[in-house]
């Protein structure tokens, strides 16, 4: 039987890709822009930002409650047509739902983030239901 050391030797991981990650179970969507160690600032109740532990520069982001976001932006005549959602549009929402100062500077900061990604950053809609 393989061991597991044996098994991370044979199977090392690819290189960084910035990609979106939904997890149903906990319909919480993280984020990561740059690959850096990194630690957690909970910001308010939907954002929790990852900051490099060298430079504290915002690097990535955990969202919670994303369903509540994409109502948000139905309200505003938001739709989704093309099955994808924009990472820069749920930041958005979710910055209009808060009162917090520092929060609002944040979604802000990972908007300009989002923004400048290129290609656009995207997460499929189906994905993005709670179990």
């Amino acid at each position: 039987m393989e061991t597991l050391i044996e098994f991370l030797k044979a199977n090392k991981p690819g290189a960084f890709r910035p990609e979106p990650d939904y997890s149903a179970e906990g319909d919480s969507l993280t984020f990561f822009f740059e690959d850096h160690e990194y630690y957690g600032e909970r910001i308010d109740s939907f954002l929790t930002a990852y900051r490099a532990v060298d430079s504290d520069d915002l690097v990535g982001c955990q969202i919670k409650g994303l369903p509540k976001a994409l109502e948000l932006l139905g309200d505003f005549g938001i739709a989704i047509s093309d099955g994808n959602v924009l990472l820069t549009m749920v930041f958005m929402a979710l910055m209009a739902q808060t009162p917090e100062r520092e929060a609002v500077e944040c979604y802000r900061e990972l908007g300009r983030l989002a923004a400048r990604s290129k290609p656009e950053i995207r997460v499929p809609r189906q994905q993005l239901s709670p179990a």
